[in-house]
C-alpha cells in the first residue's frame, strides 16, 4: 500500500469518525428535545461521550444525562442549550486559515445568482465556499440562512443566523429571521427572547411586535 492510498484511506476514517459522532450527538438532542424519550436521550448521548469523551459538546451531553437521571427532565434550558449545539454541529464549514475577501466577493456574486433564481441547494453550496474563503462575511451567513430556510433545514438556518449575529449583533434584519425560525421550530421562549432584544432598541418594531403576540399565544 502507497503512503498516499494509507492517507486517503485515514483521512476518510477520519471524516467517517467525525460525521458518526454528529449523528449520534444529534439523535440524542432529536430524543431529548423533540421527541421527549429520555432513556434514549441517555442511550445516544453516552455513545456520543464513549466516542468523543473531551470533544466541544462533551460538557453538555454530561450535564444532560445528569439532568435526565436525576429526574429533571426535560429542563427548559438544557433543551434549549443542547438545541443550539445541535443546530451549530449541523452547520459543518471548513475556517480558513486566512481570510481571501477577493475570492469571498466572487464567490458571493456567484451564490446570489443562484438565490435570486431560486436554486437554493447550489446558492448553499456557493455560500458555504464563500465563507470558506472569509469566515468573517456576515452576508453570506444570513443568506446562506434564508437559503436554508427555504428547503426547510430550519436547524442550520438558526446556525447561520447565529453565525451572522456574532459578526453583527446589531442587526435586526438576522435576528428577526432568527426569531422567526425559532417559532417555526416552536422553540418559543427562545424566540421571545430575541424578539425582547429587537423590541428594546427599537419598540415601533412592528414585525417584531407582531410575532411577539403569535409566540406569547402559541406558549400558553
Amino acid at each position: 500500500m502507497t503512503l498516499s492510498y494509507f492517507l486517503v484511506i485515514v483521512t476518510f476514517l477520519k471524516a467517517y469518525l467525525e460525521c458518526s459522532k454528529g449523528f449520534i450527538f444529534n439523535m440524542g438532542a432529536i430524543y431529548y428535545h423533540w421527541l421527549k424519550d429520555g432513556a434514549k436521550a441517555e442511550k445516544f448521548l453516552e455513545e456520543y461521550l464513549q466516542l468523543d469523551p473531551e470533544g466541544p459538546m462533551a460538557e453538555l451531553a454530561n450535564e444532560t444525562v445528569k439532568e435526565i437521571r436525576a429526574g429533571r427532565y426535560p429542563n427548559k434550558k438544557a433543551v434549549s442549550k443542547i438545541s443550539e449545539a445541535s443546530s451549530e454541529s449541523a452547520l459543518q464549514f471548513n475556517r480558513p486559515a486566512q481570510p481571501n475577501r477577493k475570492a469571498a466577493a466572487d464567490a458571493f456574486n456567484e451564490a446570489f445568482k443562484y438565490h435570486a433564481a431560486t436554486d437554493f441547494n447550489r446558492a448553499i453550496e456557493s455560500y458555504i465556499k464563500v465563507i470558506e474563503f472569509d469566515d468573517t462575511y456576515a452576508d453570506a451567513f444570513y443568506n446562506l440562512g434564508l437559503c436554508y430556510y427555504s428547503v426547510q433545514q430550519l436547524d442550520k438556518a438558526c446556525a447561520a443566523y447565529r453565525h451572522a449575529l456574532k459578526l453583527n449583533p446589531g442587526n435586526h434584519v438576522v435576528r428577526y429571521g432568527l426569531a422567526y425560525t425559532y417559532y417555526q421550530l416552536k422553540r418559543y421562549e427562545d424566540a421571545e427572547a430575541e424578539l425582547q432584544v429587537i423590541l428594546q432598541a427599537d419598540p415601533n418594531h412592528s414585525n417584531a411586535a407582531n410575532l411577539m403576540s403569535l409566540v406569547k399565544n402559541a406558549s400558553r
